[in-house]
């Protein structure tokens, strides 16, 4: 009696029937070659779901550390109001990855030579497009490296920064998020000790126990020397000189503090840059394996694309 045709073997022929050269032909099909092309799609699988999850991770564990108390708590609040665009694009490309892996797959399984050739031309764009957004995240990881809201100045940061901080509508979202995360609210801490004389160990003392965003919105810019008395409430010196700098922007209202100085938007850009950051070492590994997997891939669909397989 003639053997039936294994079930593994079943929609992989479409020549060859029950000869001996399409018995041949599909016991090729479970090589190592064969094999190391579908881990290959599953690794591609893998890294697209990953980054399709872990910028919601990264955004659950800002909210986790908001639940601390603390800089570490005003540091997670701030920077979950920042980093939605740069989890939205990861996302993206993630869901891009994900679909493109599952196209290969099936061309694998059901050897359609045009869907591998789709799936190979649409992983080099991806490449491309982790490409671009690897040198857009360079561009805007730029700028100084200042560790305080009033160590730099506004217009050293890259224009794209700017233009977003001096955009109306984006800068009242990014305000609203950080009223609606009570960012502002809490008293902040006083120093010890209250010298008029050294101003410089009062700020030190700010430094190190706000987050920037806190640092630069939430209380007067430096050289004002405002006083602090409690909750958001600060009072000017007797002799104020620096009614032409950003000290008259400064308002006891919850409502407005300094959300309109450029101190504040300065630590937004920076808690933005170090989101850009994280997304920059992310994208540095993808790039790298989707170079690896396009030349495997490649090589694969060049050996298994010939009438003999198909």
């Amino acid at each position: 009696m003639e053997a039936q045709p294994s079930r593994h073997s079943i929609g992989w022929r479409r020549s060859g029937g029950d000869t001996e050269a399409g018995k041949s032909e599909n016991a090729t099909l479970f090589n190592f070659t064969f094999w190391k092309g579908h881990w290959l799609k599953v690794i591609e699988f893998a890294m697209g779901i990953m980054l399709v999850v872990l910028p919601l991770i990264l955004l659950h564990s800002h909210n986790h550390a908001a639940k601390t108390n603390g800089s570490i708590r005003k540091a997670a609040l701030s920077a979950s109001c920042l980093a939605g665009f740069v989890a939205e694009v990861l996302a993206a490309f993630g869901a891009l990855l994900v679909a493109n892996a599952c196209m290969g797959a099936l061309g694998a399984i059901f050897r359609r030579s045009r869907l591998l050739w789709a799936h190979l031309v649409l992983l080099l764009l991806l490449g491309f497009l982790f490409s671009g957004f690897l040198l857009f995240c360079l561009y805007a990881t730029g700028g100084p490296s200042a560790t305080s809201a009033a160590a730099a100045d506004l217009s050293s940061y890259p224009s794209w920064y700017r233009h977003r901080v001096h955009n109306a509508k984006h800068w009242r979202n990014v305000v609203s998020c950080m009223q609606r995360h009570r960012v502002c609210s809490e008293s902040i801490p006083a120093p010890p000790v209250q010298s008029p004389t050294s101003p410089s160990q009062s700020q030190d003392f700010y430094r190190s126990h706000l987050s920037p965003s806190q640092y630069g919105c939430c209380k007067p810019p430096e050289p004002c020397n405002y006083t602090y008395v409690d909750g958001t409430k600060w009072i000017p010196p007797a002799d104020q000189t620096n009614s032409a700098m950003e000290c008259s922007t400064w308002n006891n209202d919850p409502s407005q503090l300094c959300y309109e100085c450029d101190s504040c938007k300065i630590a937004v850009i920076q808690e933005t840059r170090s989101e850009w950051k994280k997304a920059r070492a992310l994208l540095f590994a993808v790039v790298f394996v989707l170079v690896a997997l396009y030349a495997f891939c490649g090589c694969g669909l060049f050996k298994f694309d010939n009438p003999q397989a198909f």
